[in-house]
């Protein structure tokens, strides 16, 4: 589905995971013009598809706000994921919904929870 299509149904219900289709679009388009590398596209599209669009895909992302964004993290936190995953996962939740605001499909974002993680560096090396 296009941008001007989605546009078109905002006086219906649409669904998020028409959105999140438009903006990985959107996304491959900016890889295509070098603005972002290819990986991270597999990144966004590989965090839609295993975490974001099970939650959200049917739910029209005019309703999304800050009390389902903490169902959904407590969803990733059930799945034992850790807090510095958590959060680049909301990244491109955001990123979603940027690109809904961007189209006119929403007013605004909603806000995001803070989520602590513990700072662990990577290779589990402390300074001491």
């Amino acid at each position: 589905m296009t941008t001007s299509a989605i546009r078109s149904q905002t006086a219906e219900r649409i669904h998020f995971s028409q959105v999140a289709s438009d903006a990985l679009c959107a996304e491959r388009r900016r890889a295509e013009a070098g603005e972002i590398a290819e990986s991270s596209v597999e990144i966004f599209a590989g965090r839609l598809k295993n975490y974001i669009l099970p939650f959200f895909s049917k739910i029209d992302p005019r309703e999304i706000n800050l009390r389902n964004i903490n169902e959904f993290v407590s969803d990733l936190q059930s799945k034992s994921l850790k807090g510095s995953s958590i959060r680049l996962i909301l990244t491109s939740l955001r990123r979603v919904l940027f690109h809904a605001y961007l189209m006119g499909v929403v007013e605004s974002i909603p806000l995001m929870p803070r989520i602590r993680s513990d700072s662990t560096p990577r290779g589990g090396v402390y300074a001491s």
